[in-house]
This record gives C-alpha cells, structure tokens and sequence, in this order.
C-alpha cells in the first residue's frame, strides 16, 4: 500500500479490499514466492497493465519479457552466491569436526546474530559487507528501510547509529563507585552478588538468552559468566564503547568459547527482536533508568521479554531521606525508591518470587543524587515476567 502496489478505499478506521485487491493481492503473492522483489513486482504489474490496454505495443512486449529475463538471472546469481556461501560454511563444519579451532572467538555468534533487527520497527536489517570467521561475524554493516543503521566493528562489536546519542549516558565513568566503595560495603555487597549468581545457577539456562545492560556501573556477568551454563547465549550492553571494550577484552580471554553479542546502542531502543530474552540482569540499572525519569529498568525492556522471562537484579533502596538541596542534574525524586521499582515491574507484568533484603546501610557519598544522612541498604530479587 506505501509503494502503491495495493490501493484500496478507506471508509472511517477500515480498509475495504474489493475482490480486484484480492485478486491483486494473490499476484503480488504468487511473484513473492518467486523471489522478486517488491519494486521488480511493481514494475512488473505495471508493463501487465499497460499490456492490457494496449496489447499491439510491441515495445511494451519487449520491456515485459526483458523484465522477466533480468530477475531470472538476478535469482540465479543469488542461487550461486548462496551455494558458494554453503560450500564454504560445510567446509568449516567439517574443520571444526575433526580439529580444536586455535583462532581466538571475537565475532559475533549465528545464534545471536539471528537475534539483531530493527528496534523502530522490528524489521531485519539488510546486510552489507558481512566477514565471517569461524562462524562468528566480524564485520558488516545493517540498514532498515526506515533509516535505522548498524555496524558490526572489526573487533566484532554491535554498534549502532543511536550510541552517538545515548538517551541514558554512562552516569558512572570509569566504574567510580566501586572504586569508592569502603573495604565493608565492598564485602557485604558481595553477599547480595553471590546470592543472585547461585539463584541464577539452579536455573536450566542452555541455550537461553541472558542479557545485561548499563554495564558501566558494574558488571555482574564479568563475574557471574564462570558459574552459569556454557551453552547459554549472553548480550552485553552500554552506551559507552569504552566500557563494552573493557569488558569484552576481559571476557573473551577468560571465555573464548562463550556465544556473547557485546552491543552499543542508545541506551533504551535495542537493536534486538521482540520477546528474545529469556534472563534479563537487572544489575543496579534500574537506579540509573530512575535518573532519567523510567520508574525501572522493566519499562523500556518489557517489549524484548516474553511470557516467563526470569528477571534478576540489585538495587539500592532509599530507607531514610535527608532534608537538604539536591544537585537538579543528578537527582530525580523517583531514584532509589524502592516502592517505585517493585510498583513499576508490577505493572509491567512482573511477579517477584524470591528477595534479599539487606538490614545494614552502605556509605552513600558513593551514589550520586544523595546526600549526607541518606541511608541506603542493598536489595536483590529475583522474579518472573507473565505476560498474557
């Protein structure tokens, strides 16, 4: 209907498609399922048309049939293309087979690749330039129809158009706060991260997706990776590339043989398919997603969960709230509050199953938007998307 090929009336809020659209409609169908194009096809039905009305045209005839003549050897091109492409994907299965493969993993997973689409509006990219080594993609750029682009990087990093305007920037550069933190908060925060890995680890994750983002505050998975499933997919995300950079070099040395899709995008629109994730780590994000006025972390990533979804995390809750001025670019009345968060995954479909509710404040001149006399206590959940 936007390129013209479809044009039926609208009467209010409907489409009424005549019996010529349906008609029309089963054409355009019948040359899809030849692997022609959309403007081949309007092309195509537009020299039919014309035929129609003037069937002595000869030139018409000639333009009709050199048509035809072109998309058969475009798709015979392509057929080539593809089993070139197969015999060398064969080649390397049967590599892999019978040797231990001694070239570093630092691409981009089949598995995960698979997963990568427009997040405007979740259409598949068209790749251009794709490299793939040991069947992991090194290389290539991804463009949408509606002008959404990406690139995966030489060193095998998902980058999209959007990280060169992050809607969440790196609040927390460097990793400060947990070069700040004390000596105690250091341990007792560690009880909570040990507590989320062994919940993580009875669960049955190969094959499932797990996905961890704002990584710039910490990491949980630089730690957590080792105790999970190896067979599980991992994506990794931040708007910084440094930071996604520092962590990759770490990873992939500790775990080349992990599927991971280390990604840098704005901040909230993924470039990934709807209802992929089947773990998502919830690792302080939500504290940062309060900044910028998200109530969690659950609001902008509820279109990438499906219908039993696990959803792991820690957070920072505000216990006591001291009366004094606030720097306005860092503080957000909403941010720390506990009640928020849970209200808010709630609401997005949420069902908490499992919480460690810490008892002992952590000194709070390390969290940006508080003030002397806030008291802090860490909090770690574990719930469940149920999504009808």
């Amino acid at each position: 209907m936007d390129i013209g090929l479809l044009s039926p009336q609208k009467e209010e809020r409907y489409w009424k498609f005549t019996e010529d659209d349906m008609a029309r409609a089963q054409e355009i169908a019948k040359y899809k399922d030849c692997g022609l194009s959309l403007s081949a096809i309007g092309e195509m039905l537009s020299l039919r048309d014309q035929l129609l009305r003037h069937p002595e045209n000869a030139c018409l005839s000639q333009q009709h049939r050199a048509l035809f003549t072109r998309e058969f050897d475009r798709l015979h091109k392509r057929q080539a293309e593809l089993l070139s492409a197969l015999d060398r994907l064969e080649e390397m299965t049967r590599s892999l087979r019978g040797q231990v493969v001694t070239e570093s993993f630092n691409g981009i997973p089949f598995a995960l690749f698979s997963l990568i689409c427009c997040p405007m509006c979740n259409s598949p990219l068209d790749w251009e330039g794709v490299h793939i080594i040991c069947n992991q993609v090194r290389g290539g750029q991804g463009r949408c129809a509606c002008g959404f682009q990406a690139e995966v990087s030489d060193e095998g990093i998902l980058i999209t158009s959007g990280a060169q305007r992050p809607l969440v920037p790196a609040v927390d550069y460097r990793m400060a706060t947990l070069r700040q933190r004390t000596p105690q908060d250091v341990s007792y925060i560690e009880n909570f991260n040990q507590w989320l890995i062994h919940r993580l680890a009875e669960l049955d994750l190969s094959g499932k997706v797990i996905f961890e983002d704002v990584l710039n505050t910490a990491c949980f998975l630089y730690r957590a990776i080792g105790a999970l499933d190896e067979s599980a997919c991992y994506i990794l995300c931040d708007t910084d590339l440094d930071v996604v950079r520092y962590y990759m070099s770490s990873i992939r040395a500790a775990y080349p043989h992990r599927n991971i899709l280390f990604l840098v995008d704005d901040g909230i629109h993924h470039p990934l398919r709807p209802g992929c994730l089947d773990v998502v780590i919830d690792y302080a994000a939500s504290e940062i997603y309060q900044k910028y006025g998200y109530r969690s972390s659950s609001t902008p990533l509820r279109r990438y969960a499906h219908n039993g979804t696990m959803i792991a995390g820690r957070f920072s809750r505000l216990c006591k709230k001291q009366f004094g001025e606030r720097n306005p670019a860092e503080y957000n009345p909403l941010r720390y509050r506990l009640s928020v968060l849970l209200e808010d995954m709630e609401r997005n479909g949420i069902q908490i199953y499992n919480e460690k509710i810490g008892s002992r404040a952590v000194d709070t001149s390390v969290y940006i938007g508080t003030l002397p006399g806030d008291i802090l206590k860490p909090y770690a959940f574990i719930g469940r998307w149920k999504i009808s």
